[in-house]
């Protein structure tokens, strides 16, 4: 691993409440006691939504302990913000980097049914075009997000007028640009990352 690299890991189990955050707070006191948890950056996560919000199973908490190990963790599920976060990337001069896979993750996962925006790009054609586009669409976000300028029709949309007569779908629908949405993501996902890296704002 070259200098100034950081790898990243993350545990998987069924709940996030036994194997997983134990696993985490395992990997994490190894790199702690090694001097080197600034090389890696260390989560756990669940499969499922069973556990989601509650903390280590108490007979983990008391093994651990028993070890030194304390465990802090909270139980989630493994999602696209969750892998984004794990990709989220700064070079040596504190500006943002945008990997074509955090992009590809994001177009995997449009829902295609859905509107298109003022771009009138088809979500299935974006979704299905995602090994092609994901690389020249990381380019142009990290190039926007460094020049700290916008393409106009990112910052537009077109408000969908719902049916009056319909009390479930009366209320204005604006669509907005779907590369400006995504673009948007990755952004708050490598802030909070590069937040919870320095400290600036706890897990809780």
């Amino acid at each position: 691993m070259a200098a100034g690299d950081v790898k990243s890991v993350l545990f998987v189990c069924l709940g996030n409440i036994c194997r997983s955050p134990i696993a985490e707070a395992v990997f994490r006191k190894l790199v702690t006691d090694e001097n080197i948890e600034n090389k890696w950056r260390i989560d756990s996560a669940a499969t499922s939504t069973y556990e989601i919000g509650n903390p280590p199973d108490y007979r983990g908490q008391t093994c651990m302990r028993k070890h030194g190990i304390t465990m802090n963790h909270i139980a989630r599920q493994v999602s696209s913000w969750t892998n984004a976060l794990s990709d989220a990337r700064w070079d040596e001069d504190e500006q943002p980097l945008v990997g074509k896979e955090q992009v590809r993750n994001y177009l995997e996962k449009l829902t295609v049914y859905k509107y298109t925006g003022l771009d009138l790009m088809h979500l299935r054609v974006l979704r299905e075009l995602a090994n092609v586009i994901e690389e020249p669409l990381a380019i142009i976000f990290e190039k926007s997000w460094r020049l700290g300028e916008i393409p106009d029709n990112w910052k537009k949309a077109h408000l969908q007028k719902g049916k009056k007569d319909n009390p479930w779908n009366y209320r204005l629908v604006s669509l907005s640009s779907v590369p400006g949405k995504i673009v948007e993501g990755i952004l708050k996902e490598s802030i909070l990352r590069h937040l919870e890296e320095r400290k600036v704002i706890s897990r809780a």
